[in-house]
């Protein structure tokens, strides 16, 4: 709450407001990306998950890192060229109103489903600690939380999620060396990886808090990024794309409901693929049709993408 009503002072319009005025350093930036991805889940469901997969869950981790690069070598230059204030400006100049608007109201309805989840594990392991009502706990960290992010905006969530990451680093430094010493050193640690990676279970835990995300959240996401890398896409591949991609997630759904044949995160996730990059090659082939405004609508946003801000 301190940090919030401190960093007010930073807040004189909308770009401070949501992008922190794109004044962010990068420590102050990438730790916020960091932290977004953390939360009590982590620890509690992640870990349960890790405890019946063995060290093929840290593949999950993995590929959070190599996200993370893409990030750094392309995807946050690009974005921050675009010159817009959030995800949604940058699909309407793209793909067209349509497409912004489908993002926005899907978000609305995904992002506080996420956002609960999040705040109930983090909730019930505050409770499990200090031995508080699981509801009241709830009531009062969302209520923390909502008032900083409105009082300071992005500079208190960036600050708070900074101090929140100097701290879970250095206690995740710290037990990570008294784990490994406990367990006789890296040697140990080496043997007992492998004795549980030929142990390993099926990720229930773990894929039950994902299959909202494979299901639609891959499918909206992948013409978002065929759309900053393909210029040949029009504003209607998006819908076609984002159909194709859908179809994997319907097919399983439809496999589990009838057939009782449920698919794994992997598979699910790599029709996805596969349908989306079938689709973004046909709508390459299409690109004759896009009228002219849209076509020109298209090259300009490449055109202001790619032109550095500085």
């Amino acid at each position: 709450m301190g940090l919030g009503f401190g960093f007010k002072r930073l807040t004189r319009n909308m770009s401070d407001f949501v992008r922190g005025g794109a004044q962010g350093t990068w420590w102050l930036v990438g730790t916020r990306m960091l932290m977004s991805g953390i939360s009590a889940f982590t620890f509690t469901g992640n870990g349960s998950a890790a405890f019946e997969a063995g060290p093929t869950f840290l593949i999950i981790y993995v590929a959070n890192c190599v996200s993370y690069l893409i990030g750094w070598l392309f995807l946050g230059a690009w974005y921050r060229q675009t010159r817009a204030y959030t995800t949604a400006d940058v699909l309407r100049a793209r793909f067209g109103t349509a497409v912004e608007q489908l993002s926005v109201y899907t978000g609305l309805v995904l992002g506080p489903l996420a956002a609960s989840i999040q705040l109930w594990a983090l909730g019930m392991f505050t409770s499990a600690v200090f031995g508080f009502p699981l509801t009241t706990t709830i009531i009062v960290i969302g209520g923390v939380a909502v008032a900083y992010s409105t009082v300071g905006g992005k500079w208190a969530v960036m600050a708070t999620d900074f101090v929140q990451g100097l701290v879970m680093m250095a206690i995740t430094a710290i037990m990570s060396f008294l784990a490994i010493k406990h367990i006789g050193g890296t040697g140990g640690f080496i043997i007992i990886a492998a004795i549980l990676l030929s142990l390993q279970k099926e990720i229930i835990l773990f894929d039950a808090y994902l299959m909202i995300g494979s299901i639609i959240g891959l499918p909206l996401a992948f013409p978002k990024l065929m759309g900053l890398w393909v210029k040949r896409l029009t504003f209607f591949s998006y819908f076609i794309i984002f159909g194709a991609c859908l179809i994997p997630s319907f097919i399983s759904f439809y496999d589990s409901l009838v057939h009782d044949q449920s698919w794994i995160i992997q598979h699910r996730a790599m029709w996805i693929f596969i349908s989306g990059i079938i689709a973004t090659l046909i709508c390459i082939t299409l690109n004759r049709f896009e009228n002219p405004r849209n076509r020109e609508r298209i090259n300009e946003f490449f055109k202001t993408m790619r032109t550095p801000v500085d």
